[in-house]
């Protein structure tokens, strides 16, 4: 340390190297990376109209944690929130949209 605090050497001796992805990232890198590799949105569609126990597993547990944990929202809001989730084979493009 100098005698401001700050550290004299500022190169990362012990943790991952500048530009390297942490595991969390790597991780979900690798289930996307498997998920197109297996039919990706196409398949996933298939799977949840094949498959009421699927379909309740996703819209409860997959869907959720998908999400983000924290919103910033000002105001009031009211009405319906509706997400449409559209992959490469649909026209529209994928992202949500609220009403009211």
């Amino acid at each position: 340390m100098n005698p401001k605090g700050t550290p004299t050497n500022l190169t990362n001796r012990s943790g991952r190297p500048k530009g390297a992805l942490n595991k969390c990232t790597r991780a979900k890198e690798e289930y996307f990376k498997a998920f197109f590799q297996m039919g990706g949105i196409r398949e996933l569609k298939k799977l949840l109209k094949e498959s009421k126990h699927s379909k309740a597993k996703f819209l409860l547990d997959t869907l959720p944690s998908l999400m983000p944990k924290k919103t910033n929202m000002d105001g009031n809001l009211s009405g319906t929130l509706t997400i449409k989730i559209k992959g490469k084979d649909d026209s529209e493009p994928s992202g949500s949209s609220s009403t009211r």
